[in-house]
């Protein structure tokens, strides 16, 4: 299981805020910060994310099956603290690169349409 951790760079012998249960299969996954750094938005693996047998990787999605971790997901943490703000659900496969667009506050990923909520966009 992967996970997410705030430094202050004044301060470097403990992280701010560590977020964990982010599961990712991917070493090129990737979080934003929205734009105006209120959120941080990254993906998680999904069970079924093309794994090659035998790897250290297809462990890791037996296990996080096992836990009932069965799609990849978009998970949105608010920066103070990284408590989860929201998930969405998105796909079996895993959820590796995000996007958050700052002109037309729009959120999309490398799988599925973009999520945009008319409420919350410029």
């Amino acid at each position: 299981m992967a996970l997410f951790a705030v430094w202050d760079v004044k301060a470097l012998k403990k992280p701010v805020a560590i977020a964990t249960d982010l599961p990712s299969l991917n070493p090129e996954a990737n979080l934003v910060f929205s734009p105006d750094d209120q959120f941080v938005v990254t993906g998680t693996a999904g069970s079924k994310a093309g794994i090659l047998a035998g790897g250290s990787e297809e462990a890791m999605a037996r296990e996080m099956a096992e836990k009932g971790i069965t799609g990849g997901k978009l998970v949105v943490l608010n920066r103070e603290g990284l408590t989860v703000a929201h998930k969405v659900d998105i796909s079996d496969a895993s959820v590796v690169k995000v996007l958050w667009h700052p002109k037309i506050n729009q959120v999309s990923n490398h799988l599925e349409r973009p999520h945009f909520s008319p409420a919350l966009a410029d």
